[in-house]
């Protein structure tokens, strides 16, 4: 069965009650894809890139957001990172069959990377691995910083 995607662009920020809210692209009205198969991630990086004319070194973020109707009385809850067709499909199997999903697109090494750093998880941009939870020292947060911030 085929299932529809709508694409955004945009970024995830923070308010100072540590709710996050995604901003979108103000020049940036998405793209609607259409797979027979949904169950691969590869073809909607693949079709993000080429839509977005993304060379293939730029770091993609792919993520879903629980609509807010869905998530009270709990609060907005941390986007939902979709890396693997093993995540593809966890999400789709969450959602009504005949429902489009909204995946939330943030590219470019300083977008990704501050994503991470607020979700406290570790990543690697190129060659460079940052750990930003429990075991990150003084050093590591510095060299970060001094090259996202």
């Amino acid at each position: 069965m085929g299932r529809v995607f709508r694409i955004w662009h945009g970024e995830w920020k923070k308010n100072v009650q540590e709710q996050w809210y995604f901003v979108p692209k103000h020049d940036d009205f998405g793209f609607t894809m259409y797979m027979d198969s949904p169950e691969s991630f590869p073809v909607i990086d693949a079709t993000v890139r080429e839509w977005y004319l993304l060379p293939p070194d730029t770091p993609v973020l792919l993520t879903y957001g629980m609509p807010n109707w869905m998530l009270l009385p709990s609060g907005p809850a941390t986007p939902r990172r979709i890396a693997t067709t093993e995540d593809l499909v966890s999400l789709l199997s969450e959602m009504p069959p005949l429902s489009d999903i909204t995946l939330l697109c943030t590219f470019g090494a300083k977008r990704v990377a501050e994503f991470h750093f607020l979700c406290r998880s570790d990543f690697t941009i190129g060659a460079s691995t940052y750990v930003v939870g429990e075991g990150q020292d003084e050093a590591t947060r510095a060299r970060y910083e001094s090259k996202y911030f």
